[in-house]
């Protein structure tokens, strides 16, 4: 299994917008793309968003995000992330072992 742990500095005063849209559309969204969805969680003193995503499907990692990213589900969640977020610390893991 494949998995990222996504950490967004949101833009302040934007924390609650931003989690209620995530939720409602880019969750539903990776899991209709075979991804699975851990958290998220928010480091409030920080403006940070984390969640982690994963995946355990036929195709590999770059393979299954290209898809993700050029699907109308992705194309269609209404709202632009990067309007929210500041900056964004991306760190791709791997199941210890592998």
């Amino acid at each position: 299994m494949t998995a990222q742990l996504r950490i967004y500095h949101i833009k302040p005063g934007l924390m609650d917008e931003f989690a209620r849209l995530v939720a409602e559309h880019v969750f539903p969204a990776r899991r209709q793309h075979g991804f699975e969805v851990l958290g998220p969680w928010v480091v409030p003193a920080e403006h940070q968003y984390v969640w982690v995503v994963t995946y355990d499907g036929p195709l590999s990692w770059d393979e299954a995000v290209e898809r993700y990213y050029q699907s109308p589900e992705r194309s269609g969640i209404g709202f632009d992330p990067d309007e929210y977020i500041e900056s964004a610390d991306l760190r791709l893991m791997e199941t210890a072992g592998s």
